[in-house]
């Protein structure tokens, strides 16, 4: 019987401020868990050396094949 009537009552105000804080508390750990995870996916999605290696190296082979292309009109 004490929970019937417990519930009935909203509860007393030290449980309402209890109850608040604890929302307030999880509102703000999940916008944490929110930063920590972009921070995550950004370190995963940077390029990393052998990317930008590739790609220099790409880069380097159509200078080289325009070069070549143009030398080869040229002459």
């Amino acid at each position: 019987m004490g929970k019937k009537d417990a519930s009935a009552n909203r509860g007393t105000p030290v449980e309402q401020y209890r109850k608040d804080i604890g929302k307030h508390d999880y509102k703000k750990s999940k916008k944490e868990v929110k930063s920590m995870k972009d921070k995550a996916d950004m370190k995963s999605s940077a390029l990393g050396i052998t990317e930008i290696i590739m790609i220099l190296a790409a880069l380097f082979a159509l200078v080289v094949g325009i070069y070549m292309f143009l030398f080869w009109q040229l002459s």
